[in-house]
């Protein structure tokens, strides 16, 4: 019967050093042991994975579209100053205007060809629409490709003040065609505004949310472990008082 209870008293200062111990650890550590906080913290260090995912594309679409918005820019000026061009009467030929009109149409090329960031091009000639990825849940957007070269918005070199003049019609309606670009490019920089505003207070979330899970709450643990602490001195003393208990019986059997 005293070896029962020996044991006993035994495996409580076992399980009571274990749990000492585990408290000291985890606030050692300031990370929670358990493995269910654990598995919640992985899946928020998950979700913002594939935030700071969306959050790249988000930006690498905003400077595709700067770059973009930048170039229209200029080739809205060059069809500005195609138009006042037309727009003038001339007799004969004026070889000044045909060589300012060709001049600013190799400034148009150069523009759309030139807007190009990280091999990705919406203006140039064969530019193809890009699809990003914005939000963690499988949001996208598309970003409508626009070529812009003189070629593309219906407008050749010339060769004589004539044919300056009878251009104005193309030169216009080229102007309308950049103002959409340019529309479409405002709305996009909008969406994707919208986009890294809401992927910021998802991230901000899923971040806070990770560490007040998988934080150890210290105040609590200290607590705990010097609860237990107390416990495992209480069964040590249990264990000293059980034997000298037993000897001082066993000497009475001497």
């Amino acid at each position: 019967m005293a070896d029962i209870e020996l044991n006993s008293v035994n495996s409580l200062i076992n399980l009571q050093q274990a749990n000492v111990s585990g408290a000291l650890k985890q606030i050692s550590s300031g990370v929670r042991q358990d493995s269910l906080a654990q598995a919640l913290a992985q899946e928020f260090e998950t979700q913002k994975s594939a935030l700071d995912v969306a959050q790249q594309n988000v930006a690498f679409g905003n400077s595709l579209l700067s770059t973009s918005s930048g170039a229209l820019s200029s080739i809205q000026g060059k069809l500005t100053q195609l138009a006042t061009l037309a727009a003038s009467s001339y007799n004969g030929t004026n070889v000044a205007a045909v060589d300012e009109y060709n001049q600013a149409l190799k400034s148009i090329d150069s523009s759309a060809t030139g807007a190009a960031f990280n091999g990705n091009n919406l203006l140039s000639a064969n530019s193809q629409p890009v699809t990003l990825r914005t939000t963690a849940q499988g949001g996208s957007i598309t970003l409508q490709s626009t070529p812009a070269t003189s070629d593309a918005l219906g407008l050749t070199a010339v060769t004589s003040t004539s044919q300056i003049n009878a251009s104005l019609q193309q030169v216009l309606s080229a102007i309308n065609r950049v103002s959409s670009a340019q529309a479409s490019v405002a709305a996009a920089q909008n969406t994707l505004q919208f986009a890294a505003q809401v992927n910021t207070t998802q991230q901000i979330a899923a971040s806070q949310s990770a560490s007040v899970i998988a934080g150890a709450d210290i105040a609590k643990e200290v607590v705990q472990a010097s609860t237990r602490g107390t416990l495992e001195q209480a069964a040590i003393s249990a264990s000293i008082t059980r034997n000298s208990l037993t000897k001082s019986i066993l000497k009475l059997f001497k």
